[in-house]
């Protein structure tokens, strides 16, 4: 049997519809369910720097949007956003 590359989806969707697995005996459904839990593993990693990223942006801009508001002396609110462009959500 074809050894699966890695995080193809493709390719195990096309053994589940032609019945693939079922031709696969024990240690090759292992090997299989290892590199399907490795794969998972990195897209939950993914997926949590970008919520991590998307979440530093949303603190940024949630900022930004308040001194724009009730801007009263525009250089300071310039100033102020440029701060908050540069530091905020930088750790």
């Amino acid at each position: 049997m074809k050894a699966i590359e890695m995080g193809n989806p493709q390719e195990v969707e096309m053994l589940l519809k032609s019945g693939g697995f079922l031709e696969m005996n024990l240690a090759e459904l292992q090997r299989e369910h290892a590199e399907l839990i490795a794969f998972n593993t990195k897209l939950e990693r993914k997926k949590k720097d970008a919520e991590r990223v998307a979440k530093k942006y949303k603190t940024k801009v949630l900022m930004i949007s308040d001194l724009l508001q009730d801007p009263l002396d525009i250089e300071m609110t310039l100033k102020a956003i440029t701060t908050v462009i540069r530091q905020v959500g930088e750790w």
